[in-house]
């Protein structure tokens, strides 16, 4: 992946971190009472490694959720220049205090990539 596009992911990763991970109390977790919603119980951690974004997914919450999270993603040809762009679905639950790994590949494009969009809902 040339620098453009990896600059172009990371930004990309720091608008859905402020936007769709901010909550009061930064990222951290929260301890949440029946009353309290979902996104209150979710605490997300990221990491990348080659042709993938890894996230490490926590509940903080003594209820089990029910989860999605919706991202696209784009392939790039050498120039930065978006070959294909596919919006994609990954189902999966959260056990009460639970945590679970998840991984978004980007196997499928031969040469530059970005995994954006990422927006997440449990219930």
């Amino acid at each position: 992946m040339n620098e453009y596009s990896f600059a172009r992911k990371c930004a990309c990763w720091l608008a859905f971190a402020s936007v769709s991970l901010a909550k009061p109390g930064g990222l951290g977790f929260a301890t949440a009472g029946a009353a309290d919603s979902a996104r209150d119980c979710v605490g997300f951690e990221k990491g990348e490694a080659d042709h993938e974004l890894r996230f490490h997914v926590s509940n903080s919450c003594e209820r089990r959720l029910e989860c999605t999270l919706d991202y696209t993603l784009s392939c790039e040809d050498l120039k930065g220049q978006v070959t294909s762009s596919s919006p994609l679905r990954l189902a999966f639950q959260l056990a009460s205090k639970g945590e679970r790994d998840l991984t978004l590949s980007a196997a499928s494009c031969k040469q530059g990539w970005k995994i954006g969009d990422v927006a997440w809902t449990c219930f």
